[in-house]
């Protein structure tokens, strides 16, 4: 592990994370009572994930990324959009997603991942800032899809910050611009179970 990646790991914990998180959309669609997802476990040392700095420079593979937990960077607050579940934030149809709660990859974009909060839910995707627009920070974003487009939009970037979930409407309330964050003992752990150094052979 460089000095460098260490160091904009610090940086990036130490930012004040207002995230929303993809799983409570899954338990949403569930019609459940107020439910609030516990945190995990609490001795866990977050950083936010980086697409370049972590991702890319450990070259981390499919498998690699669903065997780490992932996190919301903060609490999340999500309810229904849709007339005939109406729901206010102590209402029946809102979810409540804990900061610390983990959760798995369950599938792999170039520059997207799906994570999920409930064990056999498909999750939500998160959307990796590139580009130009990203002033060299490559976090990860909670994003949705868009009607009538065929890609992801960060949700942060939504009018209203609504997320579509297999066709349902649902307005992020608190959390928006969620980030994901990872357990750094954990992504040390494996990097240095290879004993291969920071990357991978090509």
């Amino acid at each position: 592990m460089t000095n460098a990646a260490i160091r904009h790991s610090s940086r990036r914990a130490s930012r004040r994370w207002n995230a929303s998180h993809a799983r409570a959309v899954a338990l949403f669609l569930m019609a459940a009572p107020l439910a609030i997802v516990p945190a995990g476990c609490a001795s866990y040392q977050p950083v936010i994930f980086s697409h370049k700095f972590h991702r890319e420079k450990f070259r981390l593979t499919d498998a690699e990324l669903k065997g780490l937990n992932f996190f919301a960077s903060t609490d999340v607050l999500v309810q229904t959009e849709t007339a005939d579940m109406k729901a206010t934030p102590t209402g029946s149809n809102v979810i409540l997603v804990k900061q610390g709660t983990p959760g798995a990859v369950t599938e792999v974009g170039p520059n997207w991942l799906r994570v999920s909060f409930l064990v056999g839910g498909s999750g939500m995707p998160f959307l990796a800032q590139v580009g130009s627009e990203s002033e060299g920070t490559t976090d990860y974003y909670l994003a949705t899809t868009v009607e009538g487009s065929q890609g992801l939009t960060m949700v942060k970037d939504v009018p209203g910050h609504i997320a579509i979930h297999e066709g349902v409407h649902y307005t992020i309330v608190e959390g928006y611009d969620a980030m994901l964050s990872c357990d750094w003992p954990e992504l040390q752990k494996l990097i240095d179970a290879r004993g291969i150094g920071e990357g991978r052979p090509k």
